[in-house]
């Protein structure tokens, strides 16, 4: 399987689902077009899977990241959330507590893919 970015392509099939419809006149016919606009996207060559900055932890508001902290032996999928009165990044975990996003690139370790994904 190939990576494509696939964030421009929903917006495109949001945009044009009844219109693939007509087109196409059936449901079949729609998902033959939609498939042709996955195969017509460009691969992603390059994954880069370095840990984030705070600078890039910040843009990641809200989404997904893969958190390490090798002394506590901590790996574990966490949300990216800013926290307005800290004036900080929290990483939020599943079990409802977080970690300090202030010791990035110290003591805690964030990035974009899980380590064995992104294959630093």
């Amino acid at each position: 399987m190939r990576l494509i970015d696939a964030e421009p392509l929903v917006k495109l099939l949001h945009s044009r689902c009844a219109q693939l419809s007509n087109d196409y006149g059936s449901l079949a016919g729609a998902v033959s077009g939609c498939l042709r606009l996955l195969q017509s996207q460009p691969t992603i060559s390059a994954l880069i899977n370095e840990p984030l900055t705070q600078e890039e932890l910040r843009k990641m508001d809200g989404k997904p990241v893969w958190v390490e902290i090798p002394e506590g032996r901590v790996a574990e999928w966490c949300i990216a959330k800013w926290d307005p009165l800290m004036g900080r990044i929290r990483l939020w975990r599943s079990d409802g507590g977080w970690f300090d996003g202030r010791n990035c690139e110290k003591s805690v370790f964030v990035y974009r893919l899980r380590l064995e994904d992104g294959k630093t």
